[in-house]
């Protein structure tokens, strides 16, 4: 490299640099340093060049090295890790050999560093002459560059990975909002949903079966959007099978944490189920989870409040909790999500599943549309805005 071509070099270094990296939304760090390597050769030209970084394994300590590595640098990671602790431009017109290996006479080390750490180190080792001034000033201008790139792309990659999000939420708001439609209406049953707080987690359905019944189902969904988009789909479909089968509801919730056991990726799911018949007048209650039923008994005119254990998918052992109920005219079965039951109170208390029961006893005489509507206002009154914000869905069965 000729001196007087020093700056020019790393000019052109910068423009290859940002080329190799423009077309990229997002680059993560193997490709920031390979891009690094190939970069730096236009300005190191004739002199070898490698890249040192953090591995991405599990052992911090360990170094990952890229370009002509072996050859520069020879020795183990504990020597060169020290270029990896000093944030500052180094080099060296006399090699000793310690880190570079000595068949080069001199080396430099530009270090790309952000905040706090230098996280990748670039090293240029030549064999002839030592390097000029106006080489080591170019490098300390390259080094710069190349820290303000990384900068600039690690603000990229958030932005990306905020877009990704975004995305991946919009696609699991409209998968919520499309579940549950087009399903034939059954006497005495309503589902209510507020969705207003965005997060996409709960699923609530009701399907009609044999014995002139339905199974309902309310759900609250555990994991990040894209599983949780999955999980959705994964349910409507689970459930629109099952229910076509003679199984029992706790059959049901047992066979679907089963499954979600085995599902590769952290899935939990809170449900309270029904399976209603309305030619025998049983009515089987079971779920998992924080979700929560609820049966309300004209004849004495008091609720029953069923809870359950653990989420499905948490354990293939959870215990499955079902209660047979027999209803009469006038009753109420109620399930809802933990949206409702855990939202909070000015005091710092929970709602509740007793505001719920009470929001009952006192309205049990409405249609089922009109009694899930006062549910929600009444979590709605009682709750502080925007604490413990949770999708809320309520199903109502009223025993016509």
């Amino acid at each position: 490299m000729k001196a007087q071509q020093a700056s020019e070099r790393a000019f052109k270094t910068a423009i290859h640099f940002r080329k190799e990296i423009a077309g990229a939304l997002s680059v993560d760090a193997a490709g920031f340093a390979e891009a690094l390597v190939r970069a730096a050769q236009y300005w190191a030209d004739k002199d070898d060049v490698c890249v040192i970084s953090r591995s991405g394994d599990s052992d911090e300590n360990a170094i990952a090295r890229r370009g002509n590595a072996e050859r520069i640098i020879p020795g183990g990671d504990e020597e060169i890790a020290r270029l990896l602790v000093n944030r500052d431009f180094a080099w060296s017109d006399r090699n000793d050999g310690k880190i570079v290996s000595g068949d080069y006479r001199a080396w430099l080390a530009l270090p790309i560093s952000g905040k706090k750490e230098t996280h990748l180190v670039a090293i240029i080792a030549r064999k002839g002459r030592k390097f000029s001034g106006e080489e080591k000033n170019a490098g300390k201008l390259l080094a710069s560059y190349f820290s303000m790139a990384l900068k600039d792309v690690r603000a990229r990659n958030r932005k990306a990975a905020a877009i990704t999000e975004e995305a991946e939420h919009r696609i699991l708001l409209r998968a919520q909002g499309s579940i549950g439609r087009k399903k034939p209406p059954f006497p005495g049953f309503f589902q209510l949903s507020d969705y207003s707080a965005r997060a996409g987690s709960d699923f609530g359905e009701m399907w009609p079966i044999a014995d002139d019944g339905l199974i309902a189902c309310s759900c609250d969904l555990t994991a990040g959007d894209a599983e949780r988009h999955a999980g959705l789909v994964y349910l409507d479909t689970w459930f629109s099978i099952l229910s076509q089968t003679s199984l029992e509801m706790r059959d049901i919730v047992q066979r679907l944490n089963v499954d979600m056991v085995k599902r590769s990726s952290e899935c939990y799911a809170s449900l309270a189920g029904v399976r209603y018949s309305r030619k025998t007048g049983k009515a089987e209650i079971a779920g998992a989870g924080s979700a929560t039923a609820l049966h309300f008994s004209h004849e004495s005119m008091s609720a029953r409040v069923f809870s359950f254990g653990a989420a499905a998918g948490v354990r293939k052992d959870i215990e499955i909790r079902s209660h047979d109920v027999m209803v009469k005219t006038g009753d109420v079965i109620c399930l809802c999500t933990d949206g409702l039951t855990a939202a909070r109170r000015p005091d710092g208390d929970l709602v509740g599943a007793d505001a719920v029961a009470e929001a009952i006893r006192r309205n049990y005489f409405l249609a089922a549309e009109d009694l899930a509507a006062k549910i929600l206002e009444t979590v709605s009154s009682a709750a502080v805005p925007e604490a413990n914000a949770d999708d809320r869905t309520v199903q109502v069965l009223k025993i016509l």
